[in-house]
């Protein structure tokens, strides 16, 4: 990203800041279109959220999303494929999903593969999109999630390690409040396996960090398998599936 780029991204997060409701956030995004880049539009989709106004939300997480949907993209490779990967994953676990098929599970592939890629480039520093990446296999329906994930694979392992590392990041970042919340998460996670089989024990025979460990070591051999496929443009999604997943989607909360 140029300079002058970020310099404008870094206007546009201050201005967002000040917004009171989502015919200011409509306003600051029409000042800033000419960026064209998915995070002006998953940022104040956001804000939207923060705002209660998710009808609002939707359209701009749509835009977002379309700067996505193939591959490949100038925004892989960069921090803006957590602009990405947020969008999809907060399609995926806030809203009941009407549609089914092919195109909703690319879209969670879609998700996890950005916001594994963001990670992948910044570590711990990448904590959001580590939270978001813990949320997305955690919250999306289960019968999305069984035709992605290995079978017989426990969704809240990869959950715990995320949920852990996210804390972890936020702590770093002096975010105490939001740390202890997410690591609480990621204990009451394994809390609730207790005797469920992990790695031929049970899951209370291991300490959190070494479920986290687990939980790493098998995210990097998903996004590493998933990986090859999205880089032959295997789960591309076209712009009359994404209008029909949009089409059918009612707020859960």
């Amino acid at each position: 990203m140029d300079a002058i780029t970020q310099q404008k991204i870094i206007s546009f997060s201050q201005k967002l800041y000040t917004c009171r409701d989502s015919y200011d956030i409509e306003e600051l995004v029409d000042e800033f279109k000419s960026l064209d880049n998915p995070y002006v539009y998953q940022a104040a989709a956001q804000t939207c959220l923060s705002l209660n106004e998710y009808d609002d939300a939707l359209p701009l997480f749509k835009k977002a999303i379309t700067y996505g949907l193939n591959f490949p993209n100038k925004y892989w490779g960069t921090q803006m494929s957590d602009a990405l990967g947020s969008s999809m994953s907060k399609i995926l676990t806030l809203f009941k999903i009407g549609h089914s098929g092919k195109s909703i599970e690319n879209l969670y592939v879609l998700g996890y593969c950005y916001l594994s890629n963001c990670i992948e480039q910044l570590g711990e520093n990448a904590f959001e999109s580590y939270q978001e990446r813990a949320n997305l296999v955690n919250y999306t329906p289960q019968s999305i999630k069984n035709e992605i994930m290995p079978m017989g694979a426990l969704f809240q392992v990869y959950a715990i390690s995320d949920y852990y590392f996210s804390g972890q990041g936020f702590r770093n970042n002096g975010h105490s409040s939001e740390s202890y919340k997410i690591i609480n998460t990621a204990t009451e996670l394994h809390d609730y396996l207790e005797d469920i089989s992990v790695a031929g024990k049970d899951a209370d025979e291991y300490s959190l960090e070494e479920i986290v460990e687990i939980g790493k070591k098998r995210h990097e051999q998903l996004f590493n398998s998933l990986e090859k496929d999205l880089k032959k443009n295997k789960y591309s999604i076209n712009g009359s599936e994404l209008n029909k997943i949009f089409n059918l989607l009612e707020r859960k909360y």
